[in-house]
């Protein structure tokens, strides 16, 4: 109905006291012919990182939400008093491959995602700095690089040094 599906849009859940509300599209984030997934919020719940199909022009900035494309590309909200703004595709991350699961850590300060501009999927890191006063953000395209750090075993809960960006795709960097 009105182009909403549970398969393609972002949905948003609500608590009233401890109990959970009716789960519900959020219009203001999905198109009628797109899809949209694989949201990451900041931990204040203003900023919102997802992935969409929607068709980007060459530019990497002019977004045609009534029209899909087969590339992937990371959009960006803010949500003023309750209501989310309309999206804006990430420039910064833009290329012609695929720029999918993004993740913001814990503090704000970086922007994980993966991309296969160089081939197969890779894990980057970006700067990021979200402006809480008027909402948006800003990444320095000249911090976006190849994920490379010592990482925290989950089997032994110890620093070590575990094998990422291999010949492998690499999905879904979860980093705080």
């Amino acid at each position: 109905e009105n182009g909403i599906s549970e398969f393609k849009d972002i949905w948003e859940l609500k608590t009233e006291g401890d109990k959970f509300k009716n789960p519900r599209p959020v219009a203001e984030l999905s198109g009628q012919k797109t899809w949209e997934s694989q949201p990451s919020m900041s931990s204040d719940g203003k900023h919102l990182f997802f992935v969409s199909n929607r068709k980007v022009e060459k530019d990497g900035i002019t977004i045609d939400i009534e029209e899909t494309c087969e590339d992937l590309n990371i959009f960006y909200s803010y949500n003023e008093n309750g209501k989310w703004k309309t999206p804006v595709v990430v420039s910064e991350l833009y290329s012609e491959g695929n720029e999918i699961t993004p993740h913001i850590c814990y503090t704000g300060n970086k922007l994980y995602f993966s991309s296969d501009k160089d081939g197969s999927f890779k894990i980057y890191e970006a700067e990021l700095t979200l402006n809480n006063e008027n909402g948006g953000y800003s990444i320095d395209k000249s911090s976006v690089k190849l994920f490379s750090s010592r990482t925290i075993s989950f089997y032994s809960k110890k620093a070590a040094d575990v094998s990422v960006n291999t010949e492998f795709n690499q999905n879904y960097p979860f980093i705080y």
